[in-house]
């Protein structure tokens, strides 16, 4: 069995060209989607992060490598790097194996290119 959908004023019927994709009886959103995934912050200083500068904008790094041996996060957290109250790095780990993690932050890093 197939179901309508009503799109603004017209309504769109299962043969109609204008409809993208068909709900069926016994369709199914896939588990991975249905699971809501919740990311994690790791929050570190300023002076104790340590890492390397994979990609730099302007003298600032933009994406950098560090070391992230605790098991409690994944690829998909994010990493905030403060000073005091100001905001150094915020981004996304994009991988993380053998206990180093990368992350990205094209936007507002303040952090220097430097390898500390």
């Amino acid at each position: 069995m197939l179901y309508e959908i009503k799109f603004g004023l017209r309504r769109l019927t299962p043969t109609d060209p204008h409809l993208f994709f068909r709900f069926s009886e016994g369709d199914h959103v896939p588990d991975e989607q249905r699971t809501a995934n919740n990311s994690q912050t790791y929050c570190v200083d300023a002076d104790e992060f340590t890492y390397e500068t994979i990609e730099q904008a302007n003298g600032q790094a933009t994406v950098v490598r560090f070391q992230l041996t605790d098991p409690q996060y994944h690829a998909g957290d994010v990493v905030v790097v403060l000073s005091g109250a100001e905001i150094h790095f915020h981004g996304m780990i994009g991988s993380l194996a053998d206990g180093w993690a990368i992350a990205t932050d094209r936007r507002g890093s303040l952090l220097p290119t430097t390898v500390q």
